[in-house]
């Protein structure tokens, strides 16, 4: 599975505990892995549109209200705050 993400911070580690040998290795094997699945979405993107013509184009509207996002906002905040036991302080 190409996921680049953790390579990355492999590499940056080993950059960053003066392992430059393997941290440099690493980060040019994730460039190049992400530039694999750079060429092979756009080698689908156009194999698709060859095979099934362009998709027609619509405009993007967001049928979530305006007060929907700012309670899960809340939400998540608190949830999160819970989860990780995060102590509640006073700024004066």
């Amino acid at each position: 599975m190409f996921v680049p993400g953790l390579s990355i911070a492999n590499s940056l580690e080993c950059l960053a505990f003066n392992d430059l040998v393997s941290g440099t290795a690493l980060l040019g094997q994730s460039a190049l892995t992400l530039i694999k699945l750079f060429i092979g979405v756009m080698m689908g993107l156009n194999i698709g549109e060859a095979l099934w013509g362009q998709a027609e184009s619509i405009s993007y509207t967001n049928e979530v209200p305006l007060w929907l996002h700012c309670f899960g906002l809340l939400l998540i905040s608190t949830s999160i705050g819970v989860i990780f036991n995060a102590v509640q302080k006073t700024f004066y």
